[in-house]
């Protein structure tokens, strides 16, 4: 949880099955945005850094007909 929206209300980021990440607005509900990506999923993320320099850091894991190929560590903005 993070204030992605600077309300003062802490808002979701999370993975859903599948390994796409989804950001929910805390005061509201609402999508903020959603990340997945056609033949990679997020296998665990967490959130680094202070203030509007927080990011996610995600290992993310890539295939080609249901079979992994690699992993990586990807760096994804909140803003």
């Amino acid at each position: 949880m993070v204030d992605l929206t600077q309300d003062g209300v802490e808002d979701l980021v999370y993975l859903v099955f599948g390994g796409k990440l989804i950001a929910l607005n805390g005061r509201t509900g609402t999508l903020m945005w959603s990340n997945g990506e056609e033949n990679a999923w997020y296998d665990e993320i967490t959130l680094v850094g202070k203030g509007k320099e927080r990011k996610i850091v995600a290992l993310r894991s890539t295939y080609n007909e249901n079979i992994t190929h690699g992993q990586e560590c990807v760096f994804l903005s909140l803003s």
